[in-house]
């Protein structure tokens, strides 16, 4: 961890003479605030030259979604819990069979295995992987539902860590899936105003596979959603607090993925950022910043970003 002084002065001021402590003021604005506590804290340079964009910073997970993509929000039974049901590259589907396919439970130790009996529609347990995610749910038995990580995989069966299972065959569909790129414990923001008021905000992910993701809010009403705008469905791991942008030449800024005409930043006088920078301070969740130079000369400065 690492600390974070912030201190802002501000005069306004009628006196004919530039002076420092002036007579006639309009404002006389301070602020001092020591020691807020930060982490990863980092300074980038910037030299962007005339019509350029640039992407100084994105968390974003590399999820893909568009007009038809479907979103099927329910809530979970006897929980808080909603489940958005959709397929936007957050996880990679394995083959895993489907509902005819049966399986047995068997317990040794610490370790489950789950074995396909060769009943119903095969897996292929060539295109998974160690590290691999496993979600198992009804039919089986309660004490065997669960979310669980691959830790072996063999020509009929994947094992995973799960003292607690319980042995059983049954012909039910379980969900195999790749380790990313989206995670447990990530942000997601659903800002689209094509979502009901409830489902908006920003939510922790307590379940992920390929086909749905879960997160914790008891407001939630079920629904299902199209036509969900780029960057009105987010997720990334942590975002910045922080950013502080210093530059010589007039740029325009976009956080969080705006496409709009975002903020324009602009020195009092070009082409000195030691004595006339032109500045903005923000505080607030910053997961991605876009800068762009409209004018016909390079722009430089630096970022500041803190979490």
């Amino acid at each position: 961890m690492s600390l974070l002084n912030l201190n802002l002065n501000l005069v306004a001021y009628a006196d004919e003479a530039r002076s420092a402590n002036p007579m006639v003021k309009f404002a006389d604005l301070s602020w001092s605030i020591l020691g807020l506590p930060t982490s990863t804290p980092r300074s980038v340079p910037i030299a962007l030259s005339p019509g350029q964009t640039s992407v100084i910073m994105s968390l974003e997970r590399a999820i893909t979604y568009n007009g038809s993509t479907s979103f099927v929000l329910s809530q979970v039974l006897n929980s808080s819990n909603v489940r958005i049901a959709t397929a936007i590259g957050q996880r990679v589907g394995r083959v895993d069979g489907d509902g005819t396919t049966q399986w047995a439970v068997s317990v040794t130790n610490q370790i489950t295995r789950l074995t396909h009996t060769g009943t119903g529609t095969a897996p292929t347990f060539s295109g998974m992987v160690a590290g691999d995610g496993i979600t198992i749910e009804s039919p089986f038995a309660v004490q065997n539902i669960g979310s669980f990580t691959i830790v072996r995989v063999g020509s009929n069966y994947v094992e995973f860590e799960f003292p607690f299972a319980l042995a059983e065959t049954v012909i039910g569909q379980v969900e195999i899936y790749s380790s990313g790129p989206v995670q447990v414990g990530d942000q997601l923001d659903i800002t689209s105003p094509l979502f009901s008021y409830p489902n908006r905000g920003q939510f922790r992910l307590l379940t992920v596979t390929d086909t749905f993701v879960e997160f914790s809010n008891p407001e939630s009403v079920p629904e299902t959603v199209t036509s969900v705008a780029a960057g009105d469905f987010t997720i990334y791991p942590e975002a910045y607090e922080w950013l502080l942008l210093a530059v010589d030449r007039k740029v325009v800024v976009r956080c969080n993925g705006d496409t709009g005409s975002g903020v324009e930043v602009q020195p009092v006088k070009e082409g000195d950022l030691v004595k006339y920078p032109g500045l903005m301070l923000k505080q607030g969740k910053i997961y991605r910043l876009d800068i762009y130079n409209p004018g016909l000369s390079v722009a430089n400065g630096f970022v500041f970003l803190a979490e």
